[in-house]
């Protein structure tokens, strides 16, 4: 029985493992609120760019669920985009959580105003680049 509760064991390990399931948990809350009363909330489309030289997704994370994945895109090397849901546009908050995912590595969940390039444009501007990756 032991035998067989180490080869389950060992399974589990491998298929986490080997599934990119490792890595980085949501923001909690209590970082969700620090966030909001450090840096407060503005809203605003985001534009991403895939500037690195594989195809990558990206995961959205909404700070009122910050556990599950809002939505996710894929893109194309060089590829630049709106983060649009349905194809309508979408507005996103500073303080909502983004993590970015190439050939099955994930980076650790960012908030999106920590990583959008500070400037005075109507959307934050996101690109591969910006993600330091584990």
């Amino acid at each position: 029985m032991k035998k067989i509760i180490g080869a389950i064991a060992l399974g589990c390990m491998v298929l986490f493992n080997s599934c990119g399931v490792k890595g980085y948990s949501a923001l909690s809350s209590t970082e969700i609120a620090s966030y909001r009363k450090k840096a407060g909330v503005i809203i605003k489309p985001v534009l991403f760019t895939c500037n690195c030289k594989d195809g990558a997704e990206v995961n959205l994370y909404h700070s009122d669920a910050p556990e599950s994945v809002f939505n996710t895109w894929t893109f194309k090397a060089g590829e630049s985009k709106m983060l649009d849901v349905n194809s309508e546009g979408a507005n996103y908050g500073s303080d909502w959580g983004i993590q970015l995912l190439i050939k099955g590595k994930k980076s650790k969940i960012f908030f999106i105003g920590d990583l959008a390039k500070k400037s005075n444009d109507e959307f934050f501007k996101i690109k591969c680049s910006d993600f330091k990756m584990n």
